[in-house]
């Protein structure tokens, strides 16, 4: 088999780590490719889930999937922690693994498509309320909707920003999209659950000081500045995730142990 192995900048010890890693790979008959080197077989990513999210949106549109070992806090989308690396990628070498495909998201804005982002796309005013009228397939489902925000998720994306905004937990197999509004006005709002060839258009109204509203995707500002009567538009996007899923993962004991969910 042919690996990358990509460690995160900033942490010393995943650099380390990589190193042995790498080591290990070539001893044990395998081969080690440079990072822009498309005929790879699989990525090990040295990091926690944003690393992990980066590179999975990264080098899935090459058909090349990624097995995340964290170096992070939360590691909740990873398969292990550094200190176990030798018996994870063990799994891998012995074929006790299988590659999940996930759904990512589309961003269509200003006539330019964004993406594929793994978690989530949100609109939100950095400290005041604003108004939105949100569309799904051209039917107008929230009108002049007042709140902090609105999140548009995946299933991976669904126990990040979207959870902690009071909207549902989905399995990452259940492929569907999530709008969650942020902090809304009126307590009758929820999320709703879409099935995932819905495009959703979301419009900025206006807010009290006529400020714009920011354009957040996967943790990343896009843009500062999306103005009154602006629309961004989101779907599906059409090139799968691939995330290396080891034998041993298990997603509600990840969400209980990890994430200190359902307890």
């Amino acid at each position: 088999m042919k690996f990358i192995v990509t460690a995160h900048p900033d942490k010393s010890e995943a650099q380390k780590v990589k190193t042995d890693i790498e080591a290990w790979i070539k001893d044990s008959g395998n081969m080690i490719v440079a990072e822009d080197d498309a005929s790879a077989d699989l990525v090990v990513v040295l990091g926690g889930d944003g690393f992990l999210i980066h590179n999975v949106t990264k080098y899935s549109p090459l058909n090349i999937p990624c097995l995340g070992i964290n170096a992070g806090n939360v590691g909740f989308l990873t398969s292990g922690n550094l200190n176990e690396w030798k018996s994870l990628l063990t799994q891998v070498l012995e074929k006790n693994f299988k590659v999940e495909e996930r759904m990512g998201l589309e961003l269509e804005y200003k006539d330019e498509k964004f993406g594929p982002f793994a978690n989530d796309i949100y609109l939100k005013h950095p400290t005041l309320m604003s108004s939105y009228n949100v569309k799904i397939n051209s039917e107008v489902i929230f009108k002049n909707l007042h709140g902090d925000g609105i999140i548009v998720s995946t299933p991976t994306g669904s126990t990040g920003y979207n959870v902690s905004a009071g909207g549902p937990i989905i399995q990452p197999k259940v492929y569907s999209l999530v709008v969650t509004p942020i902090c809304p006005v009126h307590l009758n709002i929820r999320s709703l659950v879409l099935d995932p060839e819905s495009e959703i258009e979301i419009e900025v109204l206006h807010d009290r000081h006529s400020e714009p509203v920011s354009l957040t995707a996967d943790g990343k500002l896009l843009s500062a500045l999306v103005g009154k009567k602006e629309k961004i538009v989101i779907r599906r996007h059409p090139k799968s995730l691939l995330f290396v899923i080891l034998d041993h993962s298990e997603f509600y004991r990840a969400l209980q142990n990890k994430k200190g969910l359902m307890k």
